[in-house]
């Protein structure tokens, strides 16, 4: 009587070995295709003087239908790459059965469209697989693609000019925003220094500009950089004065701990540079005696002006109190209590101030 085959597998535990009887089928294993035989083209594109041709593939696809797509998307990056251009890919899918054309339309990012783009042929595989309880079946899928030789250059010549033009109106900017800072218009500086950046951003680092303090595109890119951070720097730079009726020791202590907190948002005492001027009244008022201590209040108010300008943006409220048995510290107490509060108020609402100005979200 023949022997049954029965599926097993060895477990090592510990140095022993288990051994493990299946009794489930192995999985099927069904593989389909478009054609009899794996078209050459896949590993040799074909050539003509007329027309580049590139393979686009996708591996491992859910269906036909995202293979075929992930397939001419992966053959539209390829023409994109040989004409130095970034592009999205609008699709208009005539028919979804085998061996039918997809129409493109490639558009650069400058909207400028890439014509005489193909799709020639469109060979699958697929694999089903099935058990006892499931299938799966996954598809790759390879397309050729033809695109016109003299598109391409065109479309090379255009964007090197586009190139070219963006290179002058980044320097342009740049230029403008050295003007802004000797002038100390902060705000104006960072825009145009940004847009300079947003105009190097695609630029290769070696390629040579009509600069000489730079000389090349990563050389003013990294300039830009650094001027962005020491603009908005400058733009946070304070100067502060301070009318009370109270003691120099309650001046201070407001004083400190109202400059404490805008440091926190990135804001820095520069009385010598200043791009925003803080004035603050205090007035400090004796209350009455609690728990054997002495209590204080600071009321008052912080308004802060734009000195490039002379506007002014905001005035806040001052509230503080303050309790010791001592009149001196109470008055201290009573004013860093309301110079934090004030300071941190302050420093969330410049802070939105400088991000909208300079075109930045809150």
């Amino acid at each position: 009587m023949p022997r049954t085959k029965v599926p097993f597998s060895v477990i090592y535990l510990g140095g022993a070995a288990v051994l493990l009887l299946s009794c489930a089928a192995p999985p099927n294993v069904v593989r389909q295709s478009s054609d009899s035989e794996r078209p050459s083209w896949i590993m040799q594109p074909p050539e003509d003087g007329k027309n580049l041709f590139f393979v686009g593939f996708c591996t491992g696809a859910d269906s036909l239908e995202a293979g075929e797509e992930a397939a001419a998307e992966d053959a539209a990056s390829k023409i994109a790459k040989y004409v130095y251009s970034e592009v999205r890919a609008d699709y208009s899918e005539i028919s979804t059965e085998l061996g039918q054309k997809l129409s493109r339309q490639i558009k650069s990012k400058s909207t400028a469209a890439l014509t005489d783009f193909k799709i020639l042929q469109l060979y699958y595989e697929s694999a089903v697989r099935t058990g006892k309880s499931f299938s799966i079946r996954k598809y790759d899928v390879y397309v050729l693609v033809s695109y016109s030789r003299q598109a391409a250059e065109s479309e090379r010549e255009r964007q090197e000019q586009e190139r070219k033009s963006s290179l002058a109106m980044a320097i342009k900017d740049w230029r403008s925003a050295r003007q802004a800072e000797k002038r100390h218009e902060y705000i104006k500086a960072l825009q145009f220094y940004k847009d300079s950046l947003h105009l190097l951003e695609t630029a290769q680092d070696s390629t040579p500009i009509d600069m000489p303090e730079t000389g090349t595109c990563g050389a003013l890119r990294r300039q830009v950089g650094e001027k962005i951070w020491e603009a908005d720097s400058a733009l946070r730079k304070v100067d502060l004065k301070i009318k009370t009726n109270g003691s120099k020791t309650a001046l201070l202590a407001f004083r400190s701990a109202l400059l404490s907190k805008l440091s926190e948002k990135g804001f820095s005492y520069d009385p010598k540079a200043p791009a925003i001027s803080l004035k603050a009244e205090l007035q400090l008022l004796r209350g009455g005696i609690i728990l054997g201590n002495l209590a204080y209040s600071a009321e008052g108010s912080v308004r802060a002006s734009m000195l490039s300008s002379q506007a002014t943006v905001m005035t806040l409220p001052i509230h503080g109190k303050g309790f010791n048995r001592k009149p001196s510290l109470a008055q201290v107490n009573a004013s860093a209590e309301a110079g934090e509060a004030a300071g941190t108020e302050l420093a969330g609402a410049l802070e939105k101030l400088v991000r909208s100005q300079v075109g930045e979200e809150p």
